[in-house]
């Protein structure tokens, strides 16, 4: 059996505000808007920004923490300027990896931590 990552789900409380920034601020495909989810369109998977309903008490748990994933740029210290540009808040500039590529992490607007990585060519 083959597996393959497909999709990933991003937690949020403030769900408009989330949209927006995905949307507009990291300029992802907004494929679909439902009540309480939007679904965007990554090159290589699917990432759903989903609300957590104020009685979902042990729900925010999943809001604001390191996401473990990444996303690639063919030009790190360009998007990394552009973003920045745009208001993204991140952890510090691009740094040379020990396996060769850049990379930085990043935030959402509920602290969210997501890693913007360019890999060795």
């Amino acid at each position: 059996m083959v597996f393959k990552a497909s999709a990933l789900r991003i937690f949020v409380t403030q769900f408009d505000a989330a949209v927006a920034f995905y949307r507009d601020t990291l300029g992802l495909a907004l494929e679909y808007l439902a009540e309480g989810v939007a679904h965007f369109s990554v090159e290589n998977m699917e990432l759903f920004v989903e609300k957590i309903e104020d009685d979902e008490l042990d729900g925010e748990e999943h809001v604001g923490r390191f996401l473990a994933i990444s996303l690639e740029a063919q030009d790190i210290h360009h998007a990394y300027d552009s973003l920045r540009r745009r208001g993204v808040r991140f952890t510090g500039p691009p740094k040379k990896t020990l396996w060769g590529g850049y990379m930085t992490h990043f935030y959402d607007l509920e602290r969210n931590c997501l890693s913007l990585v360019q890999y060795p060519h």
